[in-house]
Order: C-alpha cells, then sequence, then structure tokens
C-alpha cells in the first residue's frame, strides 16, 4: 500500500490491531511528497473502511486530507512551510467488517496483535468476526501474495479471485449445539472447523495458533458439560 513512497519518507512505522491500521512518517517540506501519491493511498483503500492523512507541522494542529480533499488545498498547506521544515505524517485507517470481507494491511503486524492476546480474548475475536461475516469470511491481505484457508475463513491477497465455499458453517453449528454439553457456545459460536487449515503455505505465523485453537475446540465438542474458561 505504501510501496510508492518508502523510499521518500523517514523513519516510516506501521502499526495494526484487529480494527485499526497506522502509519508514521515524515519528509522534508522541501521535498514534500505529491498530492497524487497521497491520494493513491486513500484509492487503494476499501470504501468500507475509513482512512484519513494527518500531516502537522511542530506545535500546530495537522491539516487532513481525505477522499474529498482537493489539490489546492494541499498546496496552500505545504506553500504556509518553511523550506527546512519537517512535517509530520500519520495515516489511521478505522476497519470495518462488510460482506464478508474484512481488510488486512499489515498482515505480521495483525498476527502479532492476535497471538499475544488471551487464548479467551483470541476466540472472542474470531467469533466476533465470524458472527459478523455468516457463512464465511475473506481476509483481504494487502502486502502479502500467500494464501491460506480454513472451511470458513479466507486469508486471500487483494484482488484474489475468491474460492466456492460449499460448507454450511450454520448448519454445522446448529448441529452441534443440539447434540453436544458445551456450555459456553452461544458465548463464543466457534466451530474445529473454523481454524482447520485446509491449504497452507510455509512459515504462516498463523499456524501453530489455528492448530491449537482447533484442538481446543475439538475437545471442547466432546467433554461433557465443559465450563469453556481458557487461559493462555
Amino acid at each position: 500500500m505504501l510501496e510508492h513512497i518508502r523510499d521518500k519518507v523517514l523513519g516510516l512505522k506501521e502499526e495494526e490491531r484487529r480494527k485499526f491500521y497506522s502509519a508514521c512518517f515524515s519528509f522534508p517540506s522541501s521535498q514534500a511528497l505529491g498530492f497524487s501519491e497521497l491520494m493513491e493511498i486513500i484509492q487503494k483503500i476499501p470504501s468500507r473502511d475509513e482512512v484519513r492523512i494527518f500531516l502537522s507541522l511542530e506545535n500546530e494542529d495537522p491539516f487532513i486530507i481525505a477522499k474529498n480533499s482537493t489539490e489546492a488545498e494541499y498546496r496552500a498547506f505545504i506553500e504556509e512551510t518553511l523550506e527546512d521544515e519537517m512535517i509530520f505524517t500519520k495515516i489511521e485507517i478505522n476497519k470495518t467488517l462488510a460482506d464478508g470481507h474484512f481488510s488486512i494491511y499489515r498482515y505480521q503486524k495483525f498476527v502479532e496483535d492476535i497471538v499475544g492476546l488471551s487464548m479467551e480474548d483470541v476466540l472472542k475475536t474470531f467469533s466476533m468476526f465470524l458472527d459478523g461475516a455468516g457463512k464465511n469470511i475473506v481476509f483481504e491481505l494487502f502486502d502479502s501474495p500467500n494464501i491460506f484457508y480454513t472451511k470458513t475463513m479466507y486469508f486471500l491477497p487483494v484482488g484474489n479471485r475468491e474460492i466456492d465455499c460449499n460448507f454450511s458453517r450454520t448448519q454445522r453449528l446448529l448441529a452441534c449445539r443440539d447434540n453436544t454439553y458445551f456450555y459456553n457456545q452461544d458465548s463464543y459460536g466457534l466451530l474445529p472447523d473454523d481454524f482447520k487449515i485446509e491449504v497452507g503455505y510455509e512459515g504462516n505465523p498463523f499456524k501453530e495458533l489455528f492448530m491449537k485453537l482447533e484442538t481446543i475446540l475439538a475437545a471442547s465438542f466432546i467433554a461433557s458439560m465443559l465450563r469453556f474458561r481458557v487461559g493462555r
């Protein structure tokens, strides 16, 4: 997403949490990024996500670039800066799950955020994603060419042809609820199938976590009256 400006900015640092992405960097006003370069970033962001770019000088309120900003506004901001001033920039993206799709802009950072949670919070997080998506969810990867998926979760490079899903998650979930005594199933709403990797790749940082979750859920479904309290 930022490939076209990486060699033009200083101190680039990216972070990604479950529903939030940010990037911070700076550049001298004498070598300011072009308006088209900044808008190219915004145009890459799906309409389901909200993106804003904040540009600020030291001790001053930021100038904000959004989807409806104009080049004239940006030029006016640059013209008011001194030649030796640094422009501090922050990109913020608030991510939203829509139509079964969810954005991941920095996959490794996203993984680190999830893996760093307690096991209970990991389960709550994926339950939130799958409950919001319905049948299945597609995680669109903006910085990775790798593909992996389970029966219900697909991690695919953005623009990749999607994979047909013939697995009825709702039917399977109802069947499990009717035939097991999984006490907290309504709280988590997850299946072992959600984490069983069908297609993977070497070095996938989610592999160990997904295998652990699959094992925990499989054991939970066959245990009688199990109170589901998982610690790290």
